[in-house]
């Protein structure tokens, strides 16, 4: 019989709110001690506090016992407070107690449990105290080209009832749109990794954020990141347009061989602002072109290795 569970998030912010959210294929963890926990607000900085909690797997047969490894305590902000008593799993194998003093007045706490079956594995009940101004926690987001694609890759800290990732992707200045789909951790309280690769990616600039989608239809995205996609001897200038005031443009030179470009730079009347030569190497190559000395207006860029030749256009602004 597939287990039928919902997911109990009892909130305390010091000042003790409580909340109950359905979700499927979660268990509970019940607050069974003190039973006053409510009255105890608001919780005070420097004072002990007990907790026992009971886990809960409904709609099964037998008794509901936690496998111990899945036991995770997270804190927010981190030495938020004294656990004087890290959450240890009792003889029945189903109730969890601990103990702790906060040390500032707002602070959160998460605990998470699960029983490993097939069915729940990697599905943790969890009691939560304080409130969890998102979902989930990005720890990090990056990308990279990786031959002829583009890896993505990002790492959690937290899930709270996540359903799912959207890997979305833009190009230049163009809307988002979904690209692929990864399947979310629903309750996790220790780091995630994601990966996933985009087959089809632009030359230039690709811009990527991901999605997350709870259980309750609510969803959050990450930061943008953007990747630089270079296909066999491609030249980009970025940014472009560009301030001479703030930044240079980079010129960036993807080669299959080693060898030299030469570099050159004209206004509309053809003459020649700059003319350099840069050692190119096999693999992704970048310069920074210096146009404080140049005017601001429209150029043409030139670019000459061996047989391969390229002309961009480039605006310089105030």
């Amino acid at each position: 019989m597939i287990r039928s569970y919902n997911l109990i998030l009892l909130s305390v912010s010091i000042f003790l709110t409580f909340a109950t959210i359905a979700s499927a294929q979660f268990g509970n963890l019940a607050l069974v001690e003190p039973a006053n926990f409510e009255d105890l607000e608001p919780l005070l900085p420097g004072v002990e506090y007990s907790l026992v909690l009971k886990y809960d797997a409904i709609s099964t047969t037998g008794a509901d016992v936690v496998d111990p490894n899945t036991i995770d305590l997270t804190v927010i902000p981190s030495g938020g407070v004294i656990v004087t008593s890290v959450p240890t799993l009792g003889e029945d194998g189903c109730t969890i107690s601990m103990t702790f003093t906060p040390l500032i007045n707002d602070v959160e706490m998460l605990i998470c449990a699960d029983d490993n079956t097939p069915f729940t594995q990697g599905s943790k009940a969890i009691f939560r105290t304080g409130a969890l101004s998102v979902p989930v926690i990005f720890s990090s987001v990056y990308g990279a080209q990786q031959d002829k694609e583009i890896n993505i890759n990002w790492n959690t800290d937290i899930e709270v009832g996540n359903e799912k990732f959207e890997i979305e992707r833009a190009y230049a200045d163009g809307e988002f749109s979904p690209i692929g789909e990864l399947k979310g951790a629903g309750n996790n309280i220790r780091k995630s990794s994601y990966s996933f690769v985009d087959l089809n990616p632009k030359s230039g600039v690709n811009a990527y954020r991901i999605k997350q989608s709870d259980f309750n239809g609510e969803s959050a995205y990450s930061e943008t990141v953007r990747v630089i996609y270079f296909s066999e001897k491609d030249i980009l200038l970025s940014p472009n347009p560009a301030s001479k005031s703030q930044d240079n443009p980079t010129l960036y030179i993807h080669a299959d061989k080693s060898e030299t470009a030469n570099v050159q730079i004209f206004n509309l009347v053809g003459k020649t602002i700059l003319d350099q030569t840069y050692d190119v190497f096999e693999g992704q190559n970048r310069f920074a072109i210096e146009t404080r000395d140049i005017s601001d207006g429209l150029y043409l860029v030139r670019i000459n290795m061996g047989t391969y030749k390229a002309t961009k256009k480039l605006i310089l602004e105030k």
